[in-house]
Protein backbone atom coordinates (compact mmCIF):
# COMPACT_ATOMS: atom_id res chain seq x y z
CA UNK A 1 0.00 0.00 0.00
CA UNK A 2 1.30 3.53 -0.89
CA UNK A 3 0.97 6.06 1.92
CA UNK A 4 1.65 9.77 1.41
CA UNK A 5 4.61 11.07 3.45
CA UNK A 6 2.34 13.81 4.72
CA UNK A 7 0.00 11.23 6.21
CA UNK A 8 2.63 8.86 7.48
CA UNK A 9 4.39 11.59 9.40
CA UNK A 10 1.29 13.19 10.85
CA UNK A 11 1.37 13.40 14.66
CA UNK A 12 -1.22 14.11 17.29
CA UNK A 13 0.12 17.64 17.73
CA UNK A 14 0.53 18.36 13.98
CA UNK A 15 -2.24 16.46 12.19
CA UNK A 16 -3.35 17.93 8.88
CA UNK A 17 -6.95 18.87 8.25
CA UNK A 18 -8.73 16.56 5.82
CA UNK A 19 -9.04 19.37 3.30
CA UNK A 20 -5.23 19.57 3.16
CA UNK A 21 -5.03 15.84 2.63
CA UNK A 22 -7.45 16.09 -0.28
CA UNK A 23 -5.48 18.90 -1.86
CA UNK A 24 -2.27 16.93 -1.49
CA UNK A 25 -3.86 13.90 -3.16
CA UNK A 26 -5.10 15.98 -6.06
CA UNK A 27 -1.61 17.32 -6.63
CA UNK A 28 -0.13 13.80 -6.49
CA UNK A 29 -2.78 12.49 -8.89
CA UNK A 30 -2.03 15.16 -11.41
CA UNK A 31 1.58 13.92 -11.45
CA UNK A 32 0.48 10.52 -12.78
CA UNK A 33 0.00 8.56 -9.56
CA UNK A 34 -2.93 6.10 -9.43
CA UNK A 35 -6.03 7.81 -8.15
CA UNK A 36 -7.41 4.50 -6.82
CA UNK A 37 -4.26 3.77 -4.87
CA UNK A 38 -4.17 7.28 -3.44
CA UNK A 39 -7.85 7.14 -2.58
CA UNK A 40 -7.23 3.94 -0.65
CA UNK A 41 -4.35 5.65 1.14
CA UNK A 42 -6.57 8.53 2.05
CA UNK A 43 -9.18 6.26 3.57
CA UNK A 44 -6.62 4.42 5.68
CA UNK A 45 -4.86 7.61 6.71
CA UNK A 46 -8.11 9.27 7.65
CA UNK A 47 -8.86 6.34 9.89
CA UNK A 48 -5.48 6.76 11.59
CA UNK A 49 -5.94 10.46 12.07
CA UNK A 50 -9.46 10.27 13.35
CA UNK A 51 -9.41 7.08 15.39
CA UNK A 52 -5.82 6.43 16.32
CA UNK A 53 -4.71 9.99 16.86
CA UNK A 54 -7.73 11.08 18.80
CA UNK A 55 -6.21 9.54 21.91
CA UNK A 56 -4.56 12.41 23.75
CA UNK A 57 -3.19 10.22 26.52
CA UNK A 58 0.24 10.14 24.92
CA UNK A 59 0.30 6.33 24.98
CA UNK A 60 2.19 4.49 22.23
CA UNK A 61 0.11 2.77 19.50
CA UNK A 62 1.17 -0.44 17.80
CA UNK A 63 0.13 -0.33 14.15
CA UNK A 64 1.69 -3.70 13.32
CA UNK A 65 -0.65 -6.45 12.08
CA UNK A 66 -2.39 -8.52 14.73
CA UNK A 67 -1.32 -12.13 15.13
CA UNK A 68 -4.36 -13.27 13.16
CA UNK A 69 -3.67 -10.76 10.37
CA UNK A 70 -0.06 -11.85 10.17
CA UNK A 71 -1.02 -15.50 10.02
CA UNK A 72 -3.51 -14.81 7.26
CA UNK A 73 -0.91 -12.91 5.30
CA UNK A 74 1.68 -15.66 5.71
CA UNK A 75 -0.82 -18.26 4.61
CA UNK A 76 -1.78 -16.36 1.50
CA UNK A 77 1.85 -15.79 0.62
CA UNK A 78 2.74 -19.44 1.08
CA UNK A 79 -0.18 -20.55 -1.06
CA UNK A 80 0.77 -18.16 -3.80
CA UNK A 81 4.39 -19.25 -3.71
CA UNK A 82 3.46 -22.89 -4.03
CA UNK A 83 1.82 -22.22 -7.39
CA UNK A 84 -0.37 -25.39 -7.31
CA UNK A 85 -2.90 -26.86 -4.92
CA UNK A 86 -2.14 -30.01 -3.00
CA UNK A 87 -3.58 -33.12 -4.67
CA UNK A 88 -7.04 -34.09 -3.43
CA UNK A 89 -8.03 -37.66 -2.61
CA UNK A 90 -9.43 -39.58 -5.59
CA UNK A 91 -8.86 -36.60 -7.85
CA UNK A 92 -11.35 -34.44 -5.95
CA UNK A 93 -10.86 -30.70 -6.17
CA UNK A 94 -12.22 -28.18 -3.70
CA UNK A 95 -15.27 -26.44 -5.10
CA UNK A 96 -13.66 -23.02 -4.72
CA UNK A 97 -10.62 -24.18 -6.71
CA UNK A 98 -12.80 -24.87 -9.75
CA UNK A 99 -14.41 -21.43 -9.84
CA UNK A 100 -12.96 -18.85 -12.20
CA UNK A 101 -11.67 -15.69 -10.49
CA UNK A 102 -14.20 -13.55 -12.36
CA UNK A 103 -17.18 -15.37 -10.83
CA UNK A 104 -17.44 -13.69 -7.46
CA UNK A 105 -20.55 -11.57 -7.93
CA UNK A 106 -23.15 -12.50 -5.33
CA UNK A 107 -26.35 -14.20 -6.45
CA UNK A 108 -25.04 -15.36 -9.82
CA UNK A 109 -24.08 -18.82 -10.96
CA UNK A 110 -20.34 -19.45 -10.68
CA UNK A 111 -18.26 -19.22 -13.85
CA UNK A 112 -16.40 -22.53 -13.77
CA UNK A 113 -12.91 -23.31 -14.93
CA UNK A 114 -12.51 -25.55 -17.96
CA UNK A 115 -13.39 -29.15 -17.15
CA UNK A 116 -15.67 -28.26 -14.24
CA UNK A 117 -19.37 -27.44 -13.97
CA UNK A 118 -22.02 -26.54 -11.42
CA UNK A 119 -24.21 -29.54 -12.23
CA UNK A 120 -26.29 -29.64 -9.07
CA UNK A 121 -27.17 -25.92 -9.14
CA UNK A 122 -26.07 -25.42 -5.53
CA UNK A 123 -24.03 -22.21 -5.14
CA UNK A 124 -22.65 -23.43 -1.83
CA UNK A 125 -20.45 -26.14 -3.38
CA UNK A 126 -19.50 -24.17 -6.49
CA UNK A 127 -18.28 -26.08 -9.53
CA UNK A 128 -18.51 -29.50 -7.94
CA UNK A 129 -18.52 -31.72 -11.04
CA UNK A 130 -15.25 -32.77 -12.69
CA UNK A 131 -16.51 -33.46 -16.19
CA UNK A 132 -13.45 -35.48 -17.21
CA UNK A 133 -13.89 -38.17 -14.54
CA UNK A 134 -17.35 -37.86 -12.95
CA UNK A 135 -19.42 -40.92 -14.02
CA UNK A 136 -22.63 -39.03 -13.19
CA UNK A 137 -21.67 -35.98 -15.25
CA UNK A 138 -19.29 -37.29 -17.89
CA UNK A 139 -18.35 -34.61 -20.41
CA UNK A 140 -21.56 -32.69 -19.71
CA UNK A 141 -23.91 -32.30 -16.78
CA UNK A 142 -26.35 -35.19 -16.48
CA UNK A 143 -24.49 -37.60 -18.77
CA UNK A 144 -24.37 -40.81 -16.72
CA UNK A 145 -22.00 -43.71 -17.30
CA UNK A 146 -24.33 -45.80 -15.13
CA UNK A 147 -22.16 -48.58 -13.66
CA UNK A 148 -19.21 -47.77 -15.91
CA UNK A 149 -16.40 -45.24 -15.63
CA UNK A 150 -15.69 -41.79 -17.02
CA UNK A 151 -12.27 -41.10 -18.53
CA UNK A 152 -11.31 -37.94 -20.43
CA UNK A 153 -14.96 -36.94 -20.51
CA UNK A 154 -16.05 -40.17 -22.25
CA UNK A 155 -17.98 -43.08 -20.73
CA UNK A 156 -16.10 -46.37 -20.64
CA UNK A 157 -17.69 -49.82 -20.29
CA UNK A 158 -16.10 -51.86 -17.50
CA UNK A 159 -15.63 -55.62 -17.91
CA UNK A 160 -16.40 -57.86 -14.92
CA UNK A 161 -14.56 -61.19 -15.07
CA UNK A 162 -16.09 -64.28 -13.49
CA UNK A 163 -14.90 -67.86 -13.00
CA UNK A 164 -17.73 -70.41 -12.96
CA UNK A 165 -16.93 -73.74 -11.32
CA UNK A 166 -17.83 -76.66 -13.61
CA UNK A 167 -16.34 -79.69 -11.90
CA UNK A 168 -17.82 -83.20 -11.67
CA UNK A 169 -20.05 -82.30 -8.69
CA UNK A 170 -21.43 -79.06 -10.18
CA UNK A 171 -24.84 -79.14 -11.85
CA UNK A 172 -23.90 -78.77 -15.50
CA UNK A 173 -27.25 -77.24 -16.38
CA UNK A 174 -26.69 -74.69 -13.63
CA UNK A 175 -23.25 -73.90 -15.07
CA UNK A 176 -24.61 -73.52 -18.61
CA UNK A 177 -27.57 -71.38 -17.60
CA UNK A 178 -25.42 -69.09 -15.45
CA UNK A 179 -23.19 -68.46 -18.46
CA UNK A 180 -26.26 -67.96 -20.66
CA UNK A 181 -27.60 -65.36 -18.20
CA UNK A 182 -24.36 -63.38 -18.47
CA UNK A 183 -24.44 -63.68 -22.26
CA UNK A 184 -27.98 -62.32 -22.26
CA UNK A 185 -26.93 -59.48 -19.96
CA UNK A 186 -24.31 -58.47 -22.52
CA UNK A 187 -26.65 -58.81 -25.49
CA UNK A 188 -29.47 -56.83 -23.88
CA UNK A 189 -27.34 -54.43 -21.83
CA UNK A 190 -29.12 -55.55 -18.67
CA UNK A 191 -26.55 -53.81 -16.46
CA UNK A 192 -25.65 -50.58 -18.28
CA UNK A 193 -22.00 -49.63 -18.20
CA UNK A 194 -20.81 -53.21 -17.60
CA UNK A 195 -19.96 -56.21 -19.72
CA UNK A 196 -19.34 -59.72 -18.45
CA UNK A 197 -16.58 -62.12 -19.41
CA UNK A 198 -16.58 -65.59 -17.88
CA UNK A 199 -14.63 -68.80 -18.02
CA UNK A 200 -15.40 -72.23 -16.60
CA UNK A 201 -13.02 -74.48 -14.73
CA UNK A 202 -13.11 -77.95 -13.20
CA UNK A 203 -10.76 -76.89 -10.43
CA UNK A 204 -10.73 -73.87 -8.16
CA UNK A 205 -7.17 -73.04 -7.15
CA UNK A 206 -5.14 -69.87 -6.84
CA UNK A 207 -3.91 -69.93 -10.42
CA UNK A 208 -7.46 -70.25 -11.77
CA UNK A 209 -8.67 -67.37 -9.61
CA UNK A 210 -5.89 -65.02 -10.74
CA UNK A 211 -7.26 -62.16 -12.83
CA UNK A 212 -10.89 -62.86 -11.91
CA UNK A 213 -13.26 -60.50 -10.12
CA UNK A 214 -15.87 -63.02 -8.94
CA UNK A 215 -16.04 -66.76 -8.27
CA UNK A 216 -19.42 -68.34 -9.08
CA UNK A 217 -20.16 -71.63 -7.33
CA UNK A 218 -23.38 -72.94 -8.90
CA UNK A 219 -25.83 -75.55 -7.71
CA UNK A 220 -24.38 -79.04 -7.48
CA UNK A 221 -24.43 -82.32 -5.57
CA UNK A 222 -24.23 -80.69 -2.14
CA UNK A 223 -22.38 -78.16 -0.08
CA UNK A 224 -20.59 -81.02 1.63
CA UNK A 225 -19.33 -82.29 -1.73
CA UNK A 226 -17.80 -78.90 -2.52
CA UNK A 227 -16.21 -78.66 0.91
CA UNK A 228 -14.58 -82.09 0.60
CA UNK A 229 -13.55 -81.88 -3.06
CA UNK A 230 -9.76 -81.98 -3.36
CA UNK A 231 -9.95 -79.95 -6.57
CA UNK A 232 -11.56 -77.03 -4.75
CA UNK A 233 -9.08 -75.14 -2.58
CA UNK A 234 -11.12 -73.57 0.20
CA UNK A 235 -8.15 -71.60 1.55
CA UNK A 236 -7.50 -70.12 -1.90
CA UNK A 237 -11.17 -69.11 -2.15
CA UNK A 238 -11.05 -67.45 1.26
CA UNK A 239 -7.88 -65.54 0.34
CA UNK A 240 -9.41 -64.51 -2.99
CA UNK A 241 -12.57 -63.05 -1.45
CA UNK A 242 -10.81 -61.53 1.53
CA UNK A 243 -8.50 -59.60 -0.80
CA UNK A 244 -11.46 -57.64 -2.15
CA UNK A 245 -12.97 -59.99 -4.72
CA UNK A 246 -16.46 -61.46 -4.88
CA UNK A 247 -18.28 -64.75 -4.42
CA UNK A 248 -21.71 -65.73 -5.77
CA UNK A 249 -23.08 -69.07 -4.63
CA UNK A 250 -26.41 -70.73 -5.44
CA UNK A 251 -27.87 -73.77 -3.70
CA UNK A 252 -24.84 -76.02 -2.98
CA UNK A 253 -22.62 -72.97 -3.47
CA UNK A 254 -24.60 -71.17 -0.77
CA UNK A 255 -24.41 -74.02 1.72
CA UNK A 256 -20.64 -74.31 1.23
CA UNK A 257 -20.00 -70.58 1.76
CA UNK A 258 -22.14 -70.02 4.87
CA UNK A 259 -20.69 -70.18 8.34
CA UNK A 260 -22.61 -73.30 9.28
CA UNK A 261 -25.46 -75.56 8.19
CA UNK A 262 -27.41 -76.66 11.24
CA UNK A 263 -26.99 -80.34 12.04
CA UNK A 264 -24.48 -80.91 9.25
CA UNK A 265 -21.20 -79.03 8.75
CA UNK A 266 -19.27 -75.77 8.91
CA UNK A 267 -18.74 -73.96 5.63
CA UNK A 268 -15.92 -71.77 4.32
CA UNK A 269 -17.36 -68.87 6.30
CA UNK A 270 -17.41 -66.47 3.36
CA UNK A 271 -20.74 -65.28 4.79
CA UNK A 272 -19.71 -65.18 8.45
CA UNK A 273 -23.08 -63.84 9.57
CA UNK A 274 -25.20 -66.44 7.76
CA UNK A 275 -26.29 -69.89 8.92
CA UNK A 276 -28.38 -72.36 6.93
CA UNK A 277 -31.26 -74.73 7.46
CA UNK A 278 -31.26 -77.76 5.14
CA UNK A 279 -34.39 -77.89 2.97
CA UNK A 280 -35.80 -80.87 1.02
CA UNK A 281 -38.42 -79.09 -1.10
CA UNK A 282 -38.11 -79.30 -4.90
CA UNK A 283 -40.21 -77.15 -7.21
CA UNK A 284 -41.29 -73.58 -7.86
CA UNK A 285 -41.88 -71.28 -4.91
CA UNK A 286 -42.41 -67.57 -4.24
CA UNK A 287 -39.87 -65.26 -2.62
CA UNK A 288 -40.68 -61.78 -1.39
CA UNK A 289 -38.07 -59.10 -2.05
CA UNK A 290 -36.97 -56.82 0.76
CA UNK A 291 -36.15 -53.15 0.24
CA UNK A 292 -32.47 -54.01 -0.07
CA UNK A 293 -33.34 -56.76 -2.54
CA UNK A 294 -35.42 -54.45 -4.70
CA UNK A 295 -32.53 -52.03 -4.94
CA UNK A 296 -29.85 -54.62 -5.68
CA UNK A 297 -31.83 -56.88 -7.99
CA UNK A 298 -33.82 -54.16 -9.75
CA UNK A 299 -37.26 -55.69 -9.23
CA UNK A 300 -40.12 -55.41 -6.76
CA UNK A 301 -42.71 -57.60 -5.12
CA UNK A 302 -43.01 -61.39 -4.91
CA UNK A 303 -41.22 -63.48 -7.53
CA UNK A 304 -41.50 -67.20 -8.35
CA UNK A 305 -38.18 -69.06 -8.62
CA UNK A 306 -37.07 -72.63 -9.16
CA UNK A 307 -35.96 -74.38 -5.97
CA UNK A 308 -34.06 -77.65 -5.56
CA UNK A 309 -33.28 -78.32 -1.89
CA UNK A 310 -31.67 -74.90 -1.50
CA UNK A 311 -30.84 -73.36 1.87
CA UNK A 312 -33.19 -71.41 4.10
CA UNK A 313 -30.83 -68.85 5.59
CA UNK A 314 -30.73 -66.91 8.83
CA UNK A 315 -29.18 -63.48 8.24
CA UNK A 316 -27.64 -62.32 11.49
CA UNK A 317 -26.41 -58.80 12.24
CA UNK A 318 -23.88 -57.86 9.57
CA UNK A 319 -25.64 -59.74 6.78
CA UNK A 320 -28.46 -58.34 4.64
CA UNK A 321 -31.55 -60.23 3.51
CA UNK A 322 -32.53 -59.61 -0.11
CA UNK A 323 -35.55 -61.92 -0.29
CA UNK A 324 -37.61 -64.07 2.07
CA UNK A 325 -39.39 -67.36 1.48
CA UNK A 326 -42.99 -66.22 1.12
CA UNK A 327 -44.82 -69.44 1.95
CA UNK A 328 -44.38 -72.60 3.98
CA UNK A 329 -43.25 -74.98 1.23
CA UNK A 330 -39.68 -75.05 2.54
CA UNK A 331 -40.82 -75.35 6.13
CA UNK A 332 -39.05 -72.07 6.83
CA UNK A 333 -41.40 -69.31 5.79
CA UNK A 334 -39.84 -65.90 6.57
CA UNK A 335 -36.26 -67.20 6.40
CA UNK A 336 -33.96 -65.58 3.87
CA UNK A 337 -33.84 -66.96 0.34
CA UNK A 338 -31.09 -64.54 -0.81
CA UNK A 339 -28.55 -62.75 1.38
CA UNK A 340 -25.40 -60.65 1.14
CA UNK A 341 -22.48 -60.49 3.54
CA UNK A 342 -18.85 -59.36 3.58
CA UNK A 343 -15.66 -61.32 4.12
CA UNK A 344 -12.51 -59.31 4.71
CA UNK A 345 -12.45 -56.71 1.95
CA UNK A 346 -14.66 -58.83 -0.31
CA UNK A 347 -18.36 -59.43 -0.91
CA UNK A 348 -20.49 -62.56 -0.80
CA UNK A 349 -23.99 -63.10 -2.18
CA UNK A 350 -25.87 -66.38 -1.62
CA UNK A 351 -29.09 -67.73 -3.08
CA UNK A 352 -31.06 -70.78 -1.93
CA UNK A 353 -33.26 -70.90 -5.09
CA UNK A 354 -31.96 -71.03 -8.69
CA UNK A 355 -32.48 -67.70 -10.51
CA UNK A 356 -30.54 -69.13 -13.49
CA UNK A 357 -33.12 -71.89 -14.10
CA UNK A 358 -36.64 -71.53 -15.47
CA UNK A 359 -38.40 -69.30 -14.67
CA UNK A 360 -35.01 -67.64 -15.02
CA UNK A 361 -33.90 -64.20 -13.92
CA UNK A 362 -30.80 -63.37 -16.01
CA UNK A 363 -30.80 -59.78 -14.76
CA UNK A 364 -30.56 -61.06 -11.17
CA UNK A 365 -27.55 -63.21 -12.09
CA UNK A 366 -25.81 -60.30 -13.81
CA UNK A 367 -26.57 -57.83 -11.04
CA UNK A 368 -25.48 -60.31 -8.36
CA UNK A 369 -22.14 -60.82 -10.11
CA UNK A 370 -21.75 -57.05 -10.59
CA UNK A 371 -22.51 -56.41 -6.92
CA UNK A 372 -20.05 -59.06 -5.78
CA UNK A 373 -17.41 -57.38 -7.94
CA UNK A 374 -18.16 -54.02 -6.33
CA UNK A 375 -19.28 -52.56 -9.66
CA UNK A 376 -23.04 -52.14 -9.15
CA UNK A 377 -23.76 -48.47 -8.56
CA UNK A 378 -27.35 -48.23 -9.77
Amino acid sequence: MIVSPLLACASIEHRLPLEAIGAHLRRRTSRGRSSSALLAAAVVAAGWLIAGCSDDSGADHDWSPTTADAAAGDSATASGDAGVDAPKADGAVAASDAIAESSTESGKEPACKAGFADCDGKPGNGCEAQLQVDPRNCGTCGTSCHNGECAQGECQVVTVRALIYAGYDAGQNCVAQTGAALDEANAKNLVPGLSFAYTTATTVVESKLAGQDVLVMPGGDSGSSYLNNSKIDGAAIQAFVSSGKGYFGTCAGAYAAARHTDGHYDGWGLAPNVTCKAVEYIGALPVSLTGAGEKLLGEQGTIVLHHYRGAAMNAETGATSLALYADGKTGYEGYSALVTDTYGAGRTILSGPHPELEPSKPEWIARAVAWAAGRLTE
